[in-house]
C-alpha cells in the first residue's frame, strides 16, 4: 500500500466523522473560520533518500469551514483530494512572501538543507523536485 493510500485510509474515516460532529453540534458562523489543516505530503516523499515534515501552519485564510464541513460529510475523499492537489501544486509557493511566514520558511530552510543560497527561486518554480519531496 503507498502512502496516499495509507492516507486516505486513515484519513477519509476521520474527515467524515470530524464533519458530522460539527455540522450537528457547532454554528458555524463567522464565515471566516478556517478548516482543519490536514498533513500533506509532496508526491516523491514517499521516496525521497531525505524525508522532512513540518509541523505547524499558519491557518489564516486555510479554506471554509462552512464549505469543507458540507462537502466533507458527503464526500470526504474530495476534501483529501483537493487539499493533496493544491499541496503537489505547489500553490504554497505563492504563499511564503518571507522567510518569517509558515511557507517562507519551509523553502528557506529547505533550500539552505540542499545548499542552496537563495531560497526565493522556489517561489518562481524552480527546485520543483525539492518541492515534492517533503511533507
Amino acid at each position: 500500500m503507498n502512502i496516499t493510500q495509507r492516507y486516505t485510509q486513515h484519513y477519509a474515516p476521520l474527515v467524515k466523522s470530524f464533519c458530522e460532529e460539527v455540522s450537528s453540534s457547532v454554528t458555524l458562523e463567522p464565515d471566516n473560520l478556517p478548516e482543519p489543516f490536514l498533513p500533506q505530503f509532496g508526491k516523491d516523499y514517499d521516496s525521497s533518500a531525505l524525508r522532512v515534515a513540518f509541523v505547524g501552519q499558519d491557518t489564516k485564510y486555510w479554506g471554509d469551514l462552512k464549505s469543507f464541513v458540507a462537502k466533507g460529510k458527503d464526500d470526504p475523499l474530495l476534501c483529501l483530494e483537493n487539499n493533496q492537489d493544491a499541496f503537489q501544486s505547489h500553490d504554497f509557493t505563492e504563499w511564503g512572501s518571507t522567510r518569517q511566514t509558515f511557507w517562507g520558511f519551509v523553502m528557506m530552510f529547505l533550500a539552505r538543507l540542499h545548499g542552496i543560497e537563495d531560497w526565493s527561486v522556489m517561489k518562481s518554480g524552480r527546485c520543483r523536485e525539492i518541492l515534492s519531496s517533503f511533507a
